[in-house]
Parts: C-alpha cells; sequence; structure tokens
C-alpha cells in the first residue's frame, strides 16, 4: 500500500474485490492506462474546476498543435507532388475532418512552453512553508 495517505485496509481491501470480481465477471484484464501530460503542483492553491480548466487549456492546445503539424506536413506533400493545394486534399492526405482543416488552415503552432508561462504569470504564486516561492504547475 504506496499510497499517501495510506488507504485504510478496509477501503483497499475493497478496491482489490471490486477490480477481482470485474475481471473475474468480464474476462477483462485490460487496464486503460493514461500518462498525463499536465501536472498540477499538489500544493497550489487552485479549485477542482480552476485545475481542469488548466489541464483542459494545455491538451486542448496540444491536440490542436497536433492537427497544425499534420496540415502542415500534407501542404508540404501536396507541394512536392506538385499538386494544388486544397482543403480537401489536406483533409485527404492528413486524415482530419474538412471542419478542423477549415479552422487550422493558416494556424501556426501555439508554443506550449510559452502558454505555461501564460498560465503561471495569470496565477498568483504561493509561499511553501520554507518560505521558498514556487509556481503552481508545470507542464
Amino acid at each position: 500500500n504506496f499510497a499517501h495517505p495510506k488507504m485504510e485496509m478496509r477501503e483497499f481491501t475493497r478496491l482489490f474485490n471490486m477490480v477481482y470480481n470485474g475481471i473475474k465477471n468480464t474476462g477483462d484484464t485490460a487496464v486503460s492506462t493514461k500518462i498525463k501530460s499536465v501536472h498540477l503542483n499538489p500544493d497550489c492553491n487552485l479549485t477542482k474546476k480552476e485545475k481542469i480548466t488548466v489541464a483542459n487549456t494545455l491538451n486542448g492546445n496540444k491536440r490542436k498543435n497536433k492537427s497544425i503539424q499534420k496540415i502542415i506536413a500534407a501542404k508540404n506533400e501536396l507541394s512536392l507532388r506538385g499538386k494544388k493545394i486544397t482543403q480537401k486534399g489536406i483533409a485527404e492526405i492528413s486524415g482530419l475532418s474538412p471542419k478542423t482543416v477549415r479552422t487550422h488552415l493558416n494556424s501556426s503552432i501555439i508554443d506550449m512552453d510559452e502558454m505555461v508561462e501564460m498560465i503561471n504569470d495569470s496565477i498568483p504564486y504561493y509561499t511553501s512553508i520554507t518560505g521558498e516561492t514556487t509556481a503552481n504547475y508545470a507542464a
């Protein structure tokens, strides 16, 4: 039991039994793993809603950058082939929907470091127990 604070034995047993019975009933042992790309400082003075807003903003911009990169790559591909750069052609090559292509066709990549810095600057800093000033979170 490596949780901090430690889980009560009764709670731990209930969790184990729930997982075990789920595996036994469904036969599904696949555990969905998700790698977080936003890690908030556990001592930050943000509400749950504010934390969700920060994470959603950063994750949305990260996802937007992936689409923009696909669009840029598709434009380059069409240029190399000597074909006319059209939204339909970009959508076919990139695998993105035509609406996504229209939305981000002339967008530039978002600087994620700059975005994190901007969000950090918009949230008041706190002073830790040691008196050190620390940013609320980082991506």
